[in-house]
C-alpha cells in the first residue's frame, strides 16, 4: 500500500480557480480603503494581492473545508507588508467556497490589539469633542 500519485490539475480547474481568485480580489478592492495590486503582486513594487485599510492582503479561496497558514509562508507576508510604502501590517483574507461560504480576515494578534487600542483612543476624543460642542451649543 503507498499513497496515490498527485493528480496533476487540469487547466479548465486551474481556470477555475482563477477565475475565483480575481472575484475575490476585485470583491476585496472594491471596499472602502481597497486597491488591487498591479498584476497581482508580480512586481517588486506592488507585493501580494490587495492593500486594504493599511494592510496588504494575501487572498486565497478554497473549495476545501479547511485552509493551512504555514508560520513561514505569514512571516514572508509580514516581510512584503512592512516593506510596501508607507509601511502595511500583514493579514490574509481566506473565502472558503461552497453552499454556506465564510470569509475570514486573518492578522496578527499583536496589530488587532494595537488597533483595539486605537480605537478606543479615537473613541475617546470623540467623545471629549461632543461633549464640548454640546457645552458651546448650550452657551449661545
Amino acid at each position: 500500500m503507498g499513497t496515490e500519485p498527485d493528480i496533476p490539475e487540469t487547466p479548465w480547474v486551474k481556470a477555475r480557480a482563477n477565475q475565483r481568485s480575481k472575484r475575490q480580489e476585485t470583491k476585496l478592492a472594491a471596499m472602502p480603503g481597497g486597491r488591487k495590486q498591479l498584476n497581482s503582486g508580480r512586481h517588486w513594487f506592488a507585493k501580494r494581492d490587495v492593500t486594504l485599510n493599511g494592510h496588504l492582503v494575501e487572498a486565497r479561496t478554497t473549495e476545501s473545508a479547511s485552509y493551512t497558514i504555514s508560520k513561514v509562508e505569514f512571516k514572508k507576508l509580514t516581510k512584503d507588508a512592512f516593506s510596501t510604502p508607507p509601511g502595511q501590517l500583514p493579514a490574509m483574507v481566506i473565502t472558503f467556497e461552497g453552499s454556506d461560504p465564510l470569509n475570514l480576515f486573518v492578522t496578527r494578534l499583536e496589530d488587532h490589539e494595537a488597533q483595539q487600542e486605537r480605537i478606543g483612543l479615537l473613541e475617546g476624543e470623540l467623545e471629549k469633542a461632543r461633549v464640548e460642542i454640546e457645552r458651546l451649543s448650550r452657551g449661545k
